[in-house]
Parts: C-alpha cells; structure tokens; sequence
C-alpha cells in the first residue's frame, strides 16, 4: 500500500520539478545570482507544491482501494 503511494506522490512532484527545469526562470535564477539554498526552497518548492499536493490528492484517494484488495487478497 505504502509503496503504491509513494510512487504516486514521487512521480507528481518529479513531473513538476522537470516542468520547472523547462521554464525560462531557471534563466533569471542565474542571472540574479540565487544561491541553490534560497533556489531550492523559493523556487522548486513553492513552484512544484501544486503537483505535490495533486499527488497527495491523488495517492489519498488511491490508497483506499489499495487497502481493500489488499485485505481480499490476504493469503
């Protein structure tokens, strides 16, 4: 069960750092000189939480099934 969500918050939130990485602001982080703490916490974290949260969103309402059949399929 942990695993089938895991996979589904980490491919949302790599989904939107590689939307990140595209962008043109990754331009003016070099420009103006951002260091990779400040980069990382204002700008891959605050741009990438909408896929983050849509993951969690997702995975919440994934886990549940996943819990049924894996009470059916106790062996």
């Amino acid at each position: 069960i942990s695993i089938g969500i895991f996979y589904l918050i980490y491919f949302n939130t790599l989904q939107g750092i590689s939307s990140l990485e595209k962008s043109s602001y990754i331009d003016v982080l070099k420009v103006f000189c951002v260091g990779p703490r400040k980069s990382f916490f204002k700008f891959y974290f605050l741009g990438s939480l909408p896929h983050i949260l849509v993951g969690v969103k997702t995975s919440l309402g994934y886990g549940l099934p996943l819990v049924v059949v894996s009470e059916m399929s106790y062996i």
